[in-house]
């Protein structure tokens, strides 16, 4: 693109805005990040966990942190699934030269500011309205601050403030029925009792019932297990005991593995989310905004996809936007990405429908159908939503690390 001396503002200092703002530093295009959390919130260790694809990886080599982020990370062996009541009933290897990762949110983010030049990124600055006109975007913070753009790129989240803005005739996201809570059981809390049921640490783990689902793996020195269950709505509690105590009472009943894991969890490291996708949208473009990862095209976590997706997003239009007009850009990015990717949200919704069934007849024939199927069928069922991901044409634009 032609350069111009306003640099592209991004909104939001996730996975996706971080990725975005690497690539187009590393492509010597001018950016500027805009979180409207605080410094000190922004580099909190709080938060669940990614795993991290093949694709992703590849980009993140050609960033310069894949092997930041390997080292922070945890290679997993094997999945074991069990039943509510701690039955195993299905063991999925993986292949041992996958190069994946499972990574703290946190770590991860941390990577990616430590890659950054630090003034690109701004902190406590809540961007509260945008507006295109003839020469760019011009962004509102809370302050009362203007701010001038020649692209803004919102990557803001399931609840974007740039997408409410611009897109003011837009449907509001989908709740898909499910409430979420994660949390972090360290292995020095664990009793006996505990430590004595739970796998070796370089397996992950998934425990299903009726209407519920408990994922675990092993990150560092705790257990972060991310718990699922059907709600009619989201009311979000906070951290601490209160929460704690909440998910307890979803998972009632179930066997000492899942009730160990809630139970001797810290309580300030549980919070409470609720489930949100979109169903597909006309468009992603409106003049000079475009939006990407969540802000995009939420989706269920049971495909592993949403961080991906999002950094993947990140890396194809901060590439684009390095060689061509805006516009140009623009055009090609949702001709790359828009139908593949909404594919997935598409997968992931019906993923979770099955995963958290409450007729026992289907979660029978869905544990059966996992319990039945070949590894290497599920293997591939896991990981084909990440061939959309595919991103070796771009890598080698890229020049080399430092």
């Amino acid at each position: 693109m032609t350069h111009e001396h306003r640099p592209i503002l991004i909104a939001g200092a996730g996975p996706g805005g971080l990725c975005t703002a690497l690539t187009l530093q590393r492509r010597g295009v001018p950016c500027r990040v805009l979180e409207r959390a605080s410094h000190e919130q922004v580099l909190s260790d709080v938060g669940g966990g990614y795993d991290i694809g093949v694709n992703s990886l590849k980009m993140l080599d050609s960033l310069g942190v894949g092997n930041a982020v390997r080292e922070q990370g945890r290679k997993t062996a094997e999945v074991l699934s069990y039943t509510h009541s701690g039955a195993l009933f299905d063991r999925m290897p993986f292949p041992e030269g996958m190069d994946v990762a499972g990574v703290m949110r946190s770590k991860l983010q941390h990577i990616l500011l430590d890659a950054l030049d630090p003034s690109t990124l701004r902190c406590s600055a809540e961007i509260v309205d945008a507006t295109n006109h003839d020469a760019g975007v011009e962004v509102t913070l809370a302050t009362g601050e203007r701010l001038s753009t020649s692209v803004l790129i919102g990557a803001d989240g399931v609840r974007s403030t740039v997408r409410r803005s611009v897109f003011q005739d837009d449907d509001p996201p989908h709740f898909c029925g499910l409430s979420c809570a994660w949390g972090r059981t360290p292995l020095g809390d664990m009793t006996d009792d505990l430590a004595a049921l739970m796998p070796p640490e370089d397996r992950a783990l998934n425990v299903m019932g009726p209407g519920r689902i408990l994922l675990a793996g092993c990150l560092g020195d705790h257990w972060l297990w991310s718990a699922f269950w059907q709600s009619e709505s989201f009311e979000r509690s906070e951290s601490g005991p209160k929460s704690q105590d909440n998910v307890a009472k979803q998972f009632e009943g179930w066997g000492p593995m899942t009730r160990g894991l809630i139970d001797q969890a810290r309580p300030e490291t549980i919070v409470e989310v609720g489930i949100w996708d979109r169903d597909p949208a006309p468009s992603w473009v409106h003049d000079r905004t475009i939006l990407i990862g969540d802000a995009a095209h939420p989706m269920t976590p049971f495909l592993g996809q949403g961080a991906n997706s999002a950094m993947i997003d990140a890396f194809v239009l901060g590439n684009l936007l390095a060689d061509e007009t805006p516009e140009a850009a623009f055009t090609r990015f949702e001709e790359r990405r828009k139908r593949a990717v909404e594919k997935n949200v598409k997968s992931a919704r019906s993923l979770a429908g099955w995963m958290t069934t409450t007729n026992r007849l289907s979660a029978f024939a869905f544990r059966s159908m996992m319990r039945l199927m070949p590894s290497a069928v599920l293997r591939h069922a896991m990981t084909s939503a990440d061939q959309v991901n595919d991103v070796d044409d771009l890598v080698p634009l890229m020049p080399s690390a430092a």
